[in-house]
């Protein structure tokens, strides 16, 4: 590794007693955004990081922030009977006495032909915002979500990434959602067995404007920063999500702050409000509000939620950018986990800098294993925003967004592997001669992208010219060979990223809903079920976009030559 730290060194600073005691310094704190409490963790970790040498800034800034209140669930007809519920962020709320209708049941999926209108539909699996859009559109007046185990789940429900302006604030959801267990959900299907259901749902939440805080800490000099950020904010006490995450930010951060003048560039951590309850709105506020020394002087956006957890493995295929993959693969394999097959970022966890094309790697980096038992029940039903879980993993474990989401469910070691998992990705980035990225493989996978559209296609339309374009410039990339000056690399992903990861755009979000790579150009799918003049309207849109890929892929051909 080029870098001017010995990274075997960094990593043997790292403290599992350390990082413990971090962990302990918040997990006595139920972190709601913007509360007394949040506000206290966040004094809590700067009074730490300004021992240690950081510059740090505490910002307060308006968000729109959903709380839940409380949830309702009666069966009203034929024989009344109570459940226990609770209601989301972002719920529409109801009338204080609750709104009485039709039960249906719709299996997995909202139907679309007509029968969930004005009826309260009974769904597997857990609230989203992909649910509360597509029960929105259909005219449910209310979504009973059942849980897949005996827990049940605190999610947030907006598709709005961060907080809505005038245009979006519309697509807020038009439904309210409640979350029943396995149990209530199965006996709500026996009664539905046995003939028509009618029942009263209630939902209250405090939403609104409120400020919320937002936390930087900067180490070391120059211009150009790596920034480690994860959310502050919790359900309940939050110790795993996202007291283990905070705890190894700030444990990086004192590694790393040993050796300050060895950084070429800053380290950046940013601790977020308004993850669990804003829809990531305080790093979505940050990218608007520093949205100039973000594009010209972040060199890389590193992320980490929910680490440290007992029983968890490292997870090999962890989400990182395509340029960033071979770096986060070899720092695996140097700590003895070989085989990383990192997927692309999905569409959630406080991403809200690809618009400005910043790279971003990781997330949550350790899973629990997939297997049998209840440590499992939440496989294939995590990934919000189109973000891949694998067989191989079933996700944070049971205990995510519950009440029970606290100490004992934490391991020191495994605090402390993950730390030291970040620790080195951090060094290589902050102290390396250069970026460590190949954006080569960014141009792979372009090219890849665009041959499965193009076969999905077929001859109604065509992207022959794109993937020209993007092998072209993989050849261009490839003839340079070693690591471009960090600028180089800075505006190749300037270039590329807006283009493959967002349909808005530099300046913009895109919903909290899975969108794929390349999604402006995801219609592309849809071509050969559409009928004729379908078609032709899809093909407007997909020239549109082909012509801003391939003006992208031209820009980052004249930047790599």
């Amino acid at each position: 590794m080029p870098a001017t730290l010995d990274e075997r060194a960094l990593i043997g600073a790292v403290s599992a007693d350390q990082a413990w005691d971090h962990l302990l310094c918040i997990a006595d704190l139920a972190r709601l955004t913007g509360s007394q409490a949040e506000l206290e963790a966040h004094a809590r970790i700067r009074e730490r990081l300004e021992g240690y040498g950081f510059r740090t800034q505490l910002t307060s800034h308006d968000a729109y922030i959903s709380l839940p209140l409380a949830g309702g669930l009666q069966v009203i007809g034929p024989v009344t009977e109570g459940h226990y519920c609770i209601t989301h962020s972002f719920s529409l709320q109801t009338p204080a006495g609750g709104i009485d209708l039709d039960l249906i049941d719709a299996g997995g999926a909202v139907p679309t032909d007509g029968s969930a209108r004005g009826r309260a539909v009974l769904l597997n699996g857990l609230a989203s915002p992909n649910v509360a859009a597509q029960a929105t559109a259909a005219g449910a007046a209310a979504c009973i979500m059942v849980n897949p185990g005996p827990e049940i789940h605190e999610m947030i429900v907006s598709p709005v990434w961060g907080s809505p302006g005038a245009r979006t604030r519309d697509r807020l959801p038009k439904v309210a959602i409640v979350s029943v267990n396995r149990d209530t959900g199965a006996t709500l299907r026996g009664k539905l067995a046995q003939g028509p259901v009618r029942v009263r749902i209630l939902t209250a939440v405090d939403t609104g404007w409120r400020k919320t805080p937002l936390l930087t800490a900067d180490l070391g000099e120059g211009d150009d920063f790596v920034m480690f950020s994860g959310h502050l904010d919790s359900w309940y006490l939050g110790v795993m999500d996202n007291g283990g995450a905070n705890a190894v930010m700030i444990e990086t951060g004192r590694v790393l702050a040993r050796h300050a003048a060895g950084l070429r560039r800053r380290l950046r951590l940013c601790f977020w409000s308004g993850h669990s309850h804003g829809r990531y709105s305080g790093s979505t506020w940050y990218a608007d509000h520093h949205h100039d020394e973000l594009d010209q002087h972040c060199a890389a956006h590193v992320n980490v939620d929910s680490s440290g957890a007992k029983g968890s493995v490292v997870n090999l295929e962890s989400a990182a950018m395509a340029e960033s993959r071979r770096m986060v693969g070899e720092v695996f394999a140097a700590q003895g986990f070989p085989g990383y097959e990192g997927h692309p970022v999905g569409r959630s966890g406080d991403q809200s800098f690809w618009g400005i094309g910043i790279t971003a790697a990781l997330g949550g980096i350790s899973a629990q294993p997939a297997g049998e038992g209840r440590i499992n029940l939440l496989s294939g039903v995590l990934g919000e925003g189109g973000s891949p879980v694998r067989e191989r993993y079933a996700g944070f474990g049971w205990w995510w967004h519950t009440p029970d989401d606290t100490l004992d469910h934490m391991d020191a070691e495994a605090l402390a592997r993950d730390t030291r998992l970040y620790t080195a990705i951090l060094g290589r980035l902050c102290t390396g001669e250069r970026l460590p990225f190949r954006f080569e493989d960014t141009a792979a996978e372009i090219g890849a992208v665009l041959d499965g559209l193009s076969q999905a296609a077929g001859d109604r339309f065509d992207l022959s010219g794109a993937r020209d374009d993007a092998a072209a410039l993989r050849q261009a990339l490839e003839r340079a060979g070693g690591a471009p000056a960090d600028a180089t690399q800075k505006a190749l992903a300037r270039a590329l990223n807006p283009v493959l990861y967002t349909r808005a755009g530099r300046y913009d979000h895109d919903p909290a809903l899975g969108g794929g790579l390349l999604p402006g150009l995801q219609p592309a799918k849809a071509l050969a079920s559409a009928d004729g003049e379908g078609a032709r309207f899809l093909a407007v849109d997909l020239t549109r976009e082909r012509n801003r890929l391939r003006d992208a892929l031209g820009r980052a051909r004249e930047i790599a030559e």
